[in-house]
C-alpha cells in the first residue's frame, strides 16, 4: 500500500530530530556488558614449618682428680724399758703358791699355832746396777739415794709353812726358828709387838716350806713397804 510510505518517513524524521545539541544521538540505552572480574585464583601455600632439632650439648665426662695417698706417717719409735732383773728367784711368780726358791718379801705376820705359818707379801729386790736400773722404771730419780732398791707392786700375799727345823740366819748368827720367834726384842721390826711394823726378809723354800730366813734389812730405809 504506498500509504505507508510517508508514515516511515515521518518516523524517520522523529527519529532525527532527536539527536542531541552535541550531535549525539540519543538512541536506545546501550546495555554495558557486565565486566566479568576473574576470580583471584590464590594458591594458600602451607608453609612447613622447619623443624631445627637442636643437637643435645654434650656434657663432657668430669675429669676425674686423682687423690693423692696421704703420707704415710711413720710409727712412732716405741722405746721398750729394759726390765730390771731382781735379785733371787724373782717376783713375779705364776700361780697362788711360792715355788721352791729363794724369795724376797716383807713378813706380816707369824702364826706359831700349830704348824708355824708367815705371812708374806713379796717384793722385788734390786742390787746395783740393776737398781739404778729399776728406779728408772719406777720414775724415779736416779741414782738411787740408798740401796737395795726395792718394788713392792705386787698385791699378792703368800701364807707360806715353815718346815720343822727351819733356821734363821740373823746377822751371822744362826739361830733355830722356834726359838728366834719367841725372843725377837720388841724394838725389832719383826717384833709381833711393833706389828711387823718393818720385817724385809729373804725366805728359802724347799720341799715347799720355808727351810731359812735370812738377810733381814735392819736399817730398811723404805716406808715399811717399798715403793
Amino acid at each position: 500500500m504506498r500509504r505507508a510510505a510517508p508514515l516511515v518517513l515521518g518516523i524517520a524524521l522523529v527519529v532525527a530530530s532527536c539527536s542531541d545539541d552535541s550531535g549525539g544521538t540519543i538512541g536506545m540505552p546501550t546495555t554495558a556488558t557486565p565486566t566479568t572480574t576473574a576470580a583471584s585464583t590464590t594458591t594458600a601455600t602451607t608453609v612447613t614449618p622447619t623443624t631445627t632439632t637442636a643437637t643435645p650439648t654434650t656434657t663432657a665426662t668430669p675429669t676425674t682428680a686423682t687423690t693423692a695417698a696421704p703420707a704415710t706417717t711413720a710409727a712412732p719409735t716405741t722405746t721398750v724399758a729394759i726390765l730390771a732383773a731382781a735379785s733371787g728367784s724373782g717376783c713375779a711368780p705364776p700361780g697362788d703358791t711360792l715355788p721352791d726358791g729363794d724369795w724376797f718379801g716383807f713378813i706380816e705376820g707369824i702364826d706359831t699355832t700349830g704348824d708355824p705359818r708367815l705371812t708374806f707379801d713379796l717384793a722385788c729386790y734390786f742390787d746395783p746396777p740393776e737398781d739404778n736400773i729399776a728406779a728408772a722404771e719406777d720414775g724415779r730419780a736416779v741414782p738411787v739415794e740408798f740401796t737395795p732398791y726395792i718394788r713392792n707392786q705386787n698385791p699378792k700375799v703368800f701364807e707360806l709353812t715353815v718346815a720343822p727345823g727351819a733356821v734363821v740366819d740373823e746377822f751371822f748368827s744362826i739361830v733355830a726358828f722356834n726359838v728366834w720367834v719367841v725372843s725377837i726384842p720388841a724394838e725389832n721390826g719383826c717384833s709381833p709387838a711393833t706389828g711387823y711394823r718393818a720385817c724385809p726378809v729373804w725366805v728359802e723354800i724347799s720341799g715347799g716350806a720355808v727351810v731359812m730366813l735370812y738377810g733381814f734389812l735392819p736399817e730398811w730405809a723404805g716406808d715399811g713397804r717399798g715403793p
